[in-house]
């Protein structure tokens, strides 16, 4: 009997000096860890309302959804921003000022607590959500939780919790001065677990110059525990950056290994989930032609697989 809870002792203070041992949350996009694995940490991830889904445009449903209204996007008075590089993405803390949005079909208002990012080992995929099956090199989230909950981990536990706004990246010529912002400070967390702070700029610097029309769908997290709790709205209006800055993001370490054997940071995207039953809404109309920068690349897209099918 003393051998027993000499045994157990030992036990309990084994799994308090390592948490992780036992029952781990464990979770990456490569290998063992990767996505196929993620039930593994929690069973949420393999429900039926995922995200990132592909979005058809075809098959959207129009929607009178008004636009959104965001507030203190256009001020930098009393905002703090800090990057981390949490070994997953690089975030952007949001804090200080009273940040939020609204309207977009929204049940109330949202505040703003991050914005983190998800790209591709090269420019040819690195998006999360894709749009008639193209992928973009980078997608941004702009994740916001329901003011009348106390913050992001409160708000994951209901149904309304969050909403999470989600923009394309393309590549172009010019460099974008907002995005430039936060590339200036990527070298300063290169390293997992690093963070520094960032000179607080307008927010509104980072997004497109119209983001009226959106795509809105009910679905997850993409990354584990998967709560389905976030009112999804993906923008078909793309930011352009350059080549240069897109390659500093690659640059950042992760906190696992890579299928080429080291730990830069890219290929950290979910692959699409079925939308099965759930609706798909537009509060434009998607096959108008309203986005060329994303129906124009969509049309390149699908004649390029025309062709490579016809050559192989």
């Amino acid at each position: 009997m003393d051998f027993l809870k000499v045994l157990a002792v030992s036990v309990v203070a084994l799994v308090q000096m390592f948490p992780s041992a036992i029952g781990s949350s464990s979770w990456g996009y490569f290998g063992d860890d990767g996505p196929s694995h993620w039930t593994d940490v929690s069973a949420t991830c393999g429900m039926s309302s995922q995200s990132p889904i592909n979005i058809v445009p075809t098959d959207a449903t129009l929607s009178t959804l008004a636009p959104f209204s965001l507030d203190k996007f256009d001020t930098t008075t009393a905002l703090t921003l800090d990057l981390v590089n949490n070994g997953h993405t690089a975030q952007l803390n949001i804090a200080g000022a009273s940040v939020k949005v609204s309207g977009g079909g929204l049940t109330g208002d949202y505040n703003t607590a991050q914005l983190h990012f998800h790209w591709g080992k090269t420019d040819a995929v690195g998006s999360e959500h894709t749009v008639g099956g193209k992928r973009f090199p980078m997608e941004m989230h702009i994740v916001n939780y329901k003011s009348t909950y106390s913050g992001i981990s409160d708000a994951a536990g209901h149904t309304d919790g969050l909403a999470v706004l989600g923009f394309f990246f393309e590549i172009g010529d010019t460099s974008h001065p907002g995005i430039q912002k936060i590339v200036d400070a990527l070298p300063s967390v290169t390293a997992k677990d690093a963070t520094t702070s960032v000179t607080a700029f307008m927010l509104n610097e980072l997004l497109p110059s119209s983001f009226d029309e959106f795509y809105r769908y009910s679905g997850s997290l993409t990354t584990p525990d998967c709560n389905e709790v976030v009112t999804w709205s993906v923008f078909p209006q793309t930011i352009k950056i350059t080549a240069a800055q897109m390659a500093v993001f690659r640059t950042l370490q992760a906190g696992e290994q890579n299928d080429d054997g080291n730990n830069n940071m890219y290929n950290n995207y979910r692959p699409v989930q079925p939308l099965g039953s759930r609706k798909l809404y537009a509060n434009f109309n998607p096959n108008a032609g309203a986005r060329p920068s994303v129906h124009l690349s969509l049309a390149l897209f699908a004649l390029l697989s025309c062709l490579l099918s016809r050559m192989f």
